[in-house]
């Protein structure tokens, strides 16, 4: 049976406990700050930054402790219908970003810091531009009958359930990811064909840096990496038994 390969341990580590404890703490700290002088521009800044980590790392936190409690080998997906990105949470943390950003240049902080508050508040604003646009929607997962099409900006592609050679799951930088191996990108159909260059491209970078072609993140989908990874597996399994099958016949 086609399995799913870990490149880490599907649960949450220390940092991952420690990252929310530790910034709400902080939250607690600055909310204090505030109740003696509400008008401490540094304590809004802090409170504003802790409680976006927070956010972030209370999320990533109760995905992967879904993912311990996910045991599951055989997941099935509804065809033909689009896993859009996760519009809501990236629409909380672009607001984050932007909100942490102002408080920050609000505040009497280093000049380094209020370069890191301006850096910030341009990555909100990039992203609420692109929700605004609808760009983000145009990232999807669908599951087809002949494999797994993605949807990336400007261009989607779909890789044969028989063209996957192994399935892994891993994290980068604590974030889980669902990483798929390539028999042959080349013979990948891309859409429009104009963007076939980026497609390689993109496989290329992700080999080189994650060590798969195609790289997927889970959270942006709204989806734990268990599921995902399980899911796939699943189509791919039920490729080979059928191909096994059809070489019995003959």
């Amino acid at each position: 049976m086609f399995g799913v390969g870990r490149r880490d341990g599907p649960g949450p580590g220390l940092l991952d406990w420690a990252m929310p404890v530790v910034c709400l703490l902080f939250c607690v700290a600055a909310v204090f700050m505030l109740y003696t002088n509400p008008a401490d521009r540094m304590a809004w800044a802090g409170l504003a930054f802790f409680a976006l980590c927070a956010l972030v790392g209370g999320t990533t936190l109760l995905h992967k402790l879904r993912r311990r409690q996910f045991q599951a080998t055989r997941v099935d997906v509804v065809e033909g219908v689009p896993i859009r990105a996760a519009g809501a949470y990236m629409l909380v943390l672009s607001i984050g970003l932007t909100v942490v950003a102002a408080a920050f240049l609000a505040a009497p902080v280093p000049w380094l810091a209020q370069a890191c508050a301006v850096v910030m508040g341009a990555a909100g604003l990039w992203l609420l531009g692109m929700i605004a646009a609808g760009k983000l929607r145009q990232r999807f997962l669908q599951f087809d009958p002949a494999g797994l099409t993605v949807g990336e900006g400007g261009f989607q592609y779909q890789v044969a359930w028989g063209n996957i050679v192994r399935v892994a799951e891993f994290e980068s930088a604590g974030v889980p990811f669902v990483g798929l191996a390539i028999a042959d990108e080349g013979v990948v159909p891309v859409t429009p064909a104009a963007r076939r260059p980026n497609a390689l491209k993109l496989f290329d970078r992700n080999r080189r840096s994650m060590g798969a072609h195609v790289v997927l993140a889970p959270m942006h989908f709204g989806l734990d990496s268990g599921v995902l990874a399980a899911a796939i597996a699943t189509r791919v399994d039920d490729e080979q038994r059928r191909r096994a099958a059809m070489l019995q016949a003959k």
